[in-house]
């Protein structure tokens, strides 16, 4: 689609997902999910359930990877010391939280090299898509969960998230969905999806083709005036 097409949502062609890797959605989230993938296909898009060919773990991992190497590659040596004896423990919760240790700069370029087949395998993915559209987190909003120790000025936490009877590590629960992205440059619009039936609201993540961002912002004006779900909250 080009900046002058005008295209109907009966010509869109969308993916989603709802799974990735071993990381689940909660079941509110999903029935949500269900109810806006329904809705699209009523409107007359093609929807098919599909996820692209990468290993989330790799992912998830060659992110943690690469947030360390350009965020925290510039600690003073001890305190790097430090951080990787007396870290392994918070490390082992997630595939988010790596550490390269000792840095180099061969390490650096493998990583980089990581991320750029990951890209590439979502583009090939993209190329059959319009768009690729799938939670923003494991569960549904929920009450401010403040972080349990900040040492070294980053937030630390311990404490789990509850995903329907199971628990998960903060930043698997929050991000899992939203790294990939982060990772590969996939621009990404993030809309209302509706509610719980306590009232408490889901967003989903439409996701575009890498330097597509002007077709992904059409593409989400018109999911988003389909949906309609966007609700100010009592008393604002």
């Amino acid at each position: 689609m080009t900046k002058n097409d005008e295209q109907s949502i009966d010509s869109l062609r969308i993916a989603w997902s709802n799974k990735f890797g071993d990381v689940s959605v909660g079941e509110e989230t999903r029935d949500v999910m269900r109810e806006f993938i329904n809705s699209l296909t009523d409107a007359g898009a093609t929807v098919v359930r599909a996820n692209p060919d990468i290993n989330f773990d790799s992912a998830w991992t060659t992110w943690g990877e690469m947030f360390d190497m350009q965020i925290m590659a510039g600690q003073p040596g001890y305190l790097r010391l430090y951080s990787f004896v007396t870290g392994w423990s918070y490390r082992y919760q997630t595939p988010l939280h790596q550490m390269v240790y000792p840095y180099s700069t061969e390490k650096h370029v493998q990583i980089l090299t990581k991320r750029d087949h990951i890209v590439a395998a979502f583009d090939r993915f993209m190329s059959d898509w319009d768009v690729f559209i799938c939670p923003v987190a494991t569960r549904h909003a929920m009450e401010h969960h403040p972080p349990d120790a900040v040492r070294m000025n980053m937030p630390i936490y311990i404490r789990p998230v509850m995903v329907d009877d199971h628990e998960l590590n903060y930043h698997t629960a929050m991000a899992a969905y939203a790294v990939p992205f982060n990772l590969t440059g996939h621009p990404v619009v993030t809309i209302p999806a509706g509610l719980t039936p306590e009232g408490m609201p889901v967003g989903l993540q439409i996701v575009g083709k890498r330097w597509d961002d002007y077709e992904l912002l059409q593409i989400a004006k018109m999911i988003d005036e389909i949906i309609d779900a966007h609700r100010i909250p009592e008393g604002y």
